[in-house]
């Protein structure tokens, strides 16, 4: 879309073609607004975790974005983007997270996007003395030098973060580190099967929703989306 320099306020919507579900959204800006989620979607970093599955499984140009309405002032936007939230169901049919318009409500943060916000707030004095727990210093140290995490660090942050405290710090047996390090269904605690998830790509590419597919195979979202974008289960084609 070339919008050269106009800048324009108000309210819009990026729509699925496909499915019909919309993200809408307010800015003073719609159109530098517009650019911003397709650099994050193209990213694969935005906020919606929904969208983002969607944006990787049916590519850009099953989305349109569209102005739902011109507003003279940018006090206006919450209560506009608030109707058009309740008017399109756009949260329980949609895309948005929250709600609330101008809200972060809905919005989880993981250990290490808290980390990354504190950080680029160093000049704040009341984080000075701030103690990162285990799992959010290996994850900010994963991210700095670029690595990728091993299986066994990945299940140490996977205990920590769920409150199991019993086993940081653990040396694990190489019969463990074997257990943990295996591909995909070998693992004990796997879920799905290598059928599972060529279905899974499958039947997202031709349509279905990641809530979906979480609901059908018994998964979380974000592990439809990791399937689909091939952040797991990269050995299955």
């Amino acid at each position: 879309m070339a919008t050269g320099t106009i800048r324009l306020c108000g309210i819009y919507a990026i729509r699925n073609l496909k499915t019909g579900m919309v993200y809408v959204g307010g800015s003073k800006d719609v159109y530098a607004r517009w650019e911003r989620h397709r650099r994050d979607l193209n990213a694969k970093t935005h906020h919606s975790p929904k969208l983002q599955l969607d944006w990787v499984a049916h590519g850009e140009e099953a989305f349109e974005f569209a102005v739902l309405q011109k507003l003279d002032h940018p006090k206006l936007i919450i209560p506009a983007e608030q109707h058009w939230i309740d008017r399109l169901i756009a949260v329980a049919n949609g895309y948005n997270l929250s709600p609330t318009a101008g809200s972060s409500r809905g919005l989880k943060q993981s250990a290490e996007t808290r980390a990354k916000r504190s950080a680029a707030l160093m000049g704040n004095k009341n984080s000075l003395g701030h103690r990162w727990s285990p799992q959010a210093r290996a994850a900010m140290s994963i991210r700095r030098t670029g690595l990728t995490a091993s299986d066994e660090t990945r299940a140490k942050l996977s205990l920590a973060a769920s409150g199991n405290k019993a086993n940081l710090g653990r040396n694990f047996t190489e019969e463990h580190r074997a257990k943990i390090g295996r591909p995909g269904e070998l693992r004990p605690n796997a879920k799905l099967k290598e059928a599972d998830v060529r279905a899974i790509r499958t039947a997202v590419a031709e349509g279905m929703s990641g809530a979906e597919a979480a609901r059908r195979y018994g998964v979380c979202r974000s592990a439809i989306y990791d399937i689909v974008a091939r952040r797991n289960w990269r050995h299955v084609q």
